[in-house]
């Protein structure tokens, strides 16, 4: 198969496949023109000036026929591209870059094929990912695949994921997650998750089905959800063997573990935590929800060694490919060390970490009395 091949070392093709994005686009195409040779955008549907506005940016249009296939839609995208590198982002994201040098000498290293970066909600900083692949060689051996939840792979075997490169001069800003703008989504494309999860049901199909539903508030549904994602994940506890969809698992580890939590189930919660340790140690929550089962256990010392691994993750470093809050490496992780010090009157221990709790959240309250009943004690 003949390779691509660039028009200029490191020139870069942006890649986007928009419908009705009028409200988005203009924000999009204004941050990425300064680093990219071209702008290729390819409609797939739209009804709004969406086409207009990215012309007046200079972009190639092209058109697509929807097929109910983003990676479809996608794959024609990056076949329209002409430069070595190809940029993909989402109509309603905006690229930061903080060094264009950097970058540049990033693209010069011949090993790397894909570059991962940071991608924060523009509504919630509180969410950390820092596996967005949306830097990648034009290369006929990778391309998307997946009709929903696309994921970049090599064509040949679509199986395989690409390890890439972490990238930190690079952020991506996403603006899709209004409430308003999510349960028009969530009505816009129930249908055909549910048809596709009706086929073959993934945890990030049932995922992504989850949320619609709870945007809808159709709570039979998300519990459905649950259900179809334990039975998954036992099936695979049982072949002490991991889904494909490692991402989704990590976060459906964490919402079954909590709801089991808080259920007080602590048998099943262990039992799913001990395979989110064996299989998915690189995701905060995981670690922290084992410190808290380990609590309610009252192994503290076990406990602690969690809560401390948790602190000393840097939210900017690559732990997991999908979006946790931030909360599981500040305060939430400081706050609990400093209860298991309370509980083994090591007051100053606990005193210290209770105030580095209100040093990373000044609002949270069960901090606030924790110190003020230990400083009322001295």
């Amino acid at each position: 198969m003949k390779e691509k091949i660039g028009s200029k070392i490191n020139s870069i093709s942006f890649c986007c496949i928009v419908k009705n994005e009028s409200k988005n686009i203009a924000r999009c195409l204004e941050s990425v023109k300064p680093y990219v040779d071209e702008l290729i955008v390819v409609d797939t549907g739209s009804e709004d000036n969406t086409v207009e506005i990215a012309r007046q940016y200079g972009a190639k249009v092209f058109y697509f026929q929807w097929c109910n296939d983003f990676s479809a839609a996608k794959n024609f995208a990056i076949s329209q591209a002409q430069e070595e590198w190809i940029l993909f982002l989402d109509a309603d994201e905006e690229l930061i870059i903080e060094s264009k040098q950097i970058l540049q000498q990033k693209l010069n290293k011949k090993t790397v094929e894909i570059y991962s970066c940071n991608l924060s909600d523009a509504f919630d900083t509180s969410i950390v990912a820092t596996l967005a692949r949306r830097l990648f060689r034009n290369k006929t051996t990778i391309g998307f695949s997946g009709k929903y939840h696309e994921q970049l792979c090599f064509i040949n075997d679509p199986s395989i994921l690409p390890k890439s490169e972490f990238i930190n001069c690079i952020h991506i800003t996403h603006y899709g997650y209004t409430p308003e703008l999510l349960k028009l989504k969530a009505l816009a494309r129930l249908e055909l998750l549910e048809s596709l999860n009706k086929e073959y049901p993934t945890l990030q199909s049932l995922f992504t089905l989850e949320g619609m539903y709870r945007t809808l508030s159709r709570e039979s549904d998300v519990e459905r959800c649950h259900e179809q994602a334990w039975e998954i994940i036992t099936s695979n506890i049982l072949m002490n063997q991991l889904p494909k969809d490692v991402a989704a698992l990590r976060i459906w580890l964490s919402i079954l573990v909590t709801k089991l939590l808080n259920q007080e189930q602590l048998e099943d919660a262990l039992v799913l935590i001990q395979y989110g340790l064996k299989f998915c140690d690189d995701y905060p929550p995981i670690k922290w929800l084992a410190g808290e089962i380990l609590i309610r256990l009252q192994f503290y010392l076990g406990a602690r060694g969690y809560f401390e691994e948790c602190l000393n993750i840097n939210s900017n470093s690559k732990m997991a490919g999908e979006p946790y809050e931030k909360k599981y490496i500040t305060y939430l992780a400081a706050y609990k060390l400093g209860w298991i010090y309370e509980q083994s009157r090591n007051l100053a221990k606990a005193r210290d970490y209770y105030q580095l709790t209100l040093n990373f959240n000044p609002d949270y309250q069960p901090a606030k009395e924790k110190l003020n009943q230990l400083l009322n004690e001295q």
